[in-house]
This record gives C-alpha cells, sequence and structure tokens, in this order.
C-alpha cells in the first residue's frame, strides 16, 4: 500500500539551516519575550498569566484572519480543496483559542 499523503519537497525548499539561522532567531524570542511587562506596583503574580493569555490570543486571531484570506482567495480562484483544509485548520485554531481561556479562572480573586 503507497503512503498517499506524502509527496516529495520541491527543490526550491531549505532544510539545512546549520549556521544560517537559528530557532530562537526564526521566531525572533527576544523580542517576543521581552514583550511580557507586567505594569502592577506592588507585583501581582497573576498579571505575567493576564498579559501571556490575552497575547496568545491576539496570535491565534491573527492567524485565523492570515487563514481566512488564504481560504478567500482559495475560493475566488475556485480550488475548493486547499480551502477545506484551510477551514478544518481554522475550526482547530478556534478550539484552542476557546480551550486555553480555562486558564484564567485559576487567577487569584483581587480583593478592593
Amino acid at each position: 500500500m503507497t503512503d498517499t499523503n506524502q509527496r516529495p519537497v520541491e527543490p526550491t525548499i531549505v532544510r539545512d539551516f546549520a549556521g544560517k539561522l537559528s530557532y530562537s532567531s526564526y521566531l525572533s524570542l527576544e523580542g517576543l519575550l521581552a514583550q511580557q511587562r507586567p505594569l502592577s506596583d506592588p507585583p501581582h503574580h497573576d498579571e505575567m498569566l493576564f498579559i501571556i493569555q490575552h497575547q496568545v490570543a491576539e496570535l491565534w486571531i491573527k492567524l485565523i484572519i492570515h487563514e481566512l484570506t488564504a481560504a478567500i482567495a482559495s475560493v475566488r480562484e475556485d480550488r475548493l480543496e486547499p480551502c477545506f483544509k484551510i477551514l478544518a485548520r481554522i475550526k482547530n485554531i478556534q478550539a484552542q483559542l476557546v480551550s486555553q481561556w480555562s486558564v484564567l479562572s485559576t487567577l487569584t480573586p483581587s480583593v478592593v
């Protein structure tokens, strides 16, 4: 039986990044991880959770918009097969986005 879920890698795809690019630099981790700047004074332990939760949600939403743009382009070009895959991806992203909100239930209520 032949695995029909594989295809050859295009010759233009670069697979060897040794000495060219690191995981950290590709993802711009230094800048990304510098974006969590709690403002509470005195510091509140749960603020970091709040910030990261919302930043991650914004990133998922940005990805949904990116995917929807591609899906719309596929429909306009009458290419529905790629659109179905993209919509399935969006469904999974939305499930991830919704499920991650449960972590906020662990926030400690603040007493004013």
